[in-house]
């Protein structure tokens, strides 16, 4: 009884930092050795699925170290050719970005990025939670449409781990994360009891209180961020917002994006499913920033990303998105705005097209990744800058 799963984060200060998340399946004491130091973290297996994060300080920049790990004391795992690397602010890093992964899948291209990158950014749908029940990488699932407890939650996001691409990635280059709507039941997952009972992991019997869908978000939230603490810290003290439909209080919606820099480039990871309004299409043609429905981050969230991409004095400003930036239905004529099924984007035309228009007026240099197109495309924005 010891380490179960572990997988490489990204720390607060990555110039000087490294952080190794874990998680136990027993109760005990984590060490991490790396340089001659021990650090440890305290494991409970009745909180965040026993998973804990531990950071180890007063490293070298631009370095790469050996490391062990242990549990009570007792050895658990040595490292041979796995290293942890510290950043400098100069260098130029390669950083992997990627989407939309099943637990029923090996997530081939996780040895390629492990082989590859310097960093990884899982962008969503990672794992998706509306598998068919079964047993996958030693996790039997249950299927989420009809049972939304924690501890279902939980299988989905070891199997995920366990995936030998992703445990590859996890175990060589550090890794962070954002969700989408796959990790939580009911595709295009917006707080509204309508999506609740969608297609696509649709709660099953379907559900008829907002109180249930805040309940089941709050669930799935928990799960996300026990398996979220690779992440750093957002030390920009954000504030908690409820979305449009919600009933609970703001603090149920916890502010979970986050920028950090590597080398020359600055990311700003966005989280475009807790702070969301509806998706309903029909109310996106004539939408202003007043309409309450009508934002995919939120005010906090906007306000953020706008005033620190303004401040940034990163060579690079990358804006990580969930949710794609464009929709082109129709490969021969410019109908990138198309709305769609109003779950992306041009859905929220709005507050996409304020975003875009402060960029162009206040920052350089910047570039938006989009997840969850299970395709490749490249758009070019003009700016006057």
């Amino acid at each position: 009884m010891s380490v179960d799963i572990w997988w490489q984060g990204l720390p607060d200060d990555p110039t000087s930092e490294v952080k190794v998340c874990v998680r136990a399946d027993a109760t005990g004491t984590v060490g991490l050795t790396v340089n001659g130091s021990r650090f440890t973290a305290s494991a409970d297996t009745t909180v965040a699925d026993g998973n804990v994060a531990i950071t180890a300080t007063g490293l070298s920049s631009n370095s790469e170290y050996s490391f062990s790990l242990d549990f009570d004391g007792a050895p658990a795992f040595t490292s041979t050719t796995e290293k942890l690397k510290t950043f400098d602010t100069t260098s130029s890093f390669k950083v992997g970005y990627g989407s939309c992964v099943s637990v029923n899948e090996a997530m081939i291209y996780g040895y390629h990025a492990a082989e590859n990158c310097d960093a990884f950014i899982l962008m969503g749908d990672t794992p998706y939670v509306d598998v068919a029940a079964g047993t996958y990488w030693g996790e039997t699932v249950v299927d989420i449409s009809d049972d939304q407890t924690e501890a279902n939650f939980y299988t989905f996001y070891r199997a995920f781990h366990r995936t030998p691409g992703v445990e590859h990635m996890g175990h060589n280059i550090p890794i962070v994360r954002m969700w989408d709507d796959h990790e939580l039941p009911g595709d295009n997952w917006d707080h509204t009891i309508a999506q609740a009972n969608s297609s696509g992991g649709a709660i099953n019997p379907n559900v008829t209180l907002q109180s249930e869908v805040d309940a089941i978000f709050a669930t799935g939230q928990t799960a996300f961020e026990s398996y979220s603490l690779c992440n750093p810290s957002n030390g920009d003290n954000p504030t908690n917002e409820a979305p449009f439909m919600a009933d609970a209080a703001a603090s149920a919606y916890h502010a979970k994006y986050f920028r950090v820099t590597l080398g020359n480039t600055e990311y700003f990871v966005t989280d475009c499913i807790t702070h969301r309004g509806p998706v309903g299409a029909a109310t996106r043609t004539a939408e202003t920033l007043a309409d309450a429905d009508a934002r995919m981050l939120g005010d906090n969230q906007r306000l953020w990303l706008t005033t620190k991409l303004a401040a940034s004095t990163a060579t690079n400003k990358i804006v990580v998105s969930t949710k794609k930036t464009y929709v082109n239905n129709d490969d021969n004529a410019d109908t990138w705005d198309e709305i769609g099924s109003g779950s992306t984007w041009p859905g929220f035309i709005t507050e996409r097209d304020t975003l875009l228009t402060i960029i162009d007026l206040t920052v350089t240099g910047c570039s938006f990744i989009a997840g969850d197109r299970h395709a490749f495309s490249v758009i070019n924005h003009s700016s006057a800058r």
